[in-house]
């Protein structure tokens, strides 16, 4: 009775072990955590081109998007939300370093609303882009931030990522 008790124990963990993957790929990371449907909400406001802008955004046209976003940004430089949205738009098209620089200003403004998803979305864009390191760092200080929105599932991806 030991040993079958024993046996089950030994394959219940081998089980375990094979179906529960111990750690995830960047990209898989990425996935699992990445929504730009839970980013952010910007007022429309009479500007035509924000509310087009949007229009394409909300409709995932997001080369459309960035046109108009960079056009009310030559504008309004210091425009936040619409830094914030062109950063999200550049990760959808896959431009990574036009996403960082976008948080990075955010960021760096630090008097704004946007600072805290800046954070989560960098490390996010580091991650995808497969730059680990810096998104272990990324993800290290939002996690040690108590108050952070994002702090819980910062520390699951430093998690997943110590796993490798």
């Amino acid at each position: 009775v030991v040993a079958a008790a024993a046996s089950v124990i030994i394959l219940l963990g081998l089980a375990v072990q094979f179906l529960i993957p111990s750690s995830y790929s960047n990209d898989k990371l990425f996935s699992m955590y990445y929504d730009s449907e839970n980013s952010l909400h910007v007022e429309r406001s009479g500007d035509g081109n924000l509310v087009e802008a949007l229009r394409f955004y909300q409709q995932r046209n997001y080369a459309n998007a960035l046109k108009l976003f960079t056009q009310i940004l030559e504008k309004d430089p210091m425009n936040i939300a619409i830094r914030f949205y062109s950063g999200i738009s550049y990760i959808e098209i896959e431009e990574f370093d036009e996403a960082i620089s976008a948080f990075q200003y955010i960021i760096n403004d630090d008097n704004n609303l946007y600072i805290e998803p800046a954070h989560w979305y960098l490390g996010l864009c580091y991650l995808k882009d497969n730059r680990t390191d810096a998104a272990l760092k990324q993800f290290t200080k939002i996690a040690s931030e108590s108050t952070n929105y994002y702090q819980k599932d910062a520390s699951r991806i430093i998690d997943q990522i110590n796993k490798e």
